[in-house]
């Protein structure tokens, strides 16, 4: 499907005036992620396939750790749910960012880069 996909577990950690960081990590209940198109150019998909119900926050950072977007979303008992990330207002500009999916419940995070057009 051309999207980048959450097989590599990985956890983003941003203090205040450092560059984020990526660090390995492992999501309990193994649910799985994609994103899609990437490379997009106003609006990204996020597929979660869990089948469990939960509450996860979708967070797009900058590669120098400013938050663009933040918005909490729930899987339900579905196997798969797919989520739109819209940028309205924010317009960020062509390049790199990260996006990080976080188990509300569990704390745990996983973070896919994702390319802007």
């Amino acid at each position: 499907n051309g999207g980048a996909t959450g097989t590599d577990e990985m956890t983003l950690t941003v203090n205040a005036g450092q560059q984020p960081a990526l660090a390995e990590a492992s999501i309990e209940d193994k649910a799985g992620f994609s994103a899609y198109p990437n490379t997009f150019e106003n609006d990204l998909n996020v597929e979660i396939l869990s089948g469990e119900d939960e509450v996860y926050e979708l967070t797009v950072f900058t590669l120098s750790g400013k938050v663009i977007y933040r918005n909490e979303v729930a899987t339900g008992a579905s196997e798969r749910s797919i989520h739109t990330v819209n940028f309205y207002g924010v317009q960020p500009s062509s390049g790199n960012y990260l996006l990080q999916i976080r188990n509300i419940r569990t704390g745990e995070k996983e973070v896919i880069r994702i390319v802007k057009k």
